[in-house]
């Protein structure tokens, strides 16, 4: 499915958002970052996770506080 398809059956406008900014330009840079722990430039694996689950979007979860996360990850960061 191309760019434009998704874009055009994503609702609401929030998915539209995640799927603009997931396409744009060195979006994905960080992932190419070399882990150098000395200099703090290093996330653990469960910053991993949630960086990832943020990009792509996510099933609906409980957060470390008891709240749900909806799949759009719509609850404040913790």
């Amino acid at each position: 499915m191309q760019e434009t398809e998704l874009l055009s059956q994503a609702s609401p406008e929030t998915d539209k958002a995640r799927l603009l900014a997931a396409s744009s330009p060195h979006s994905g840079d960080w992932l190419h970052a070399a882990p150098i722990v000395s200099i703090g430039l290093r996330l653990s694996d469960e910053g991993t996770r949630i960086a990832v689950a943020h990009r792509l979007g996510c099933r609906a979860r409980i957060c470390v506080c008891g709240k749900t996360v909806d799949a759009r990850g719509l609850h404040g960061v913790h």
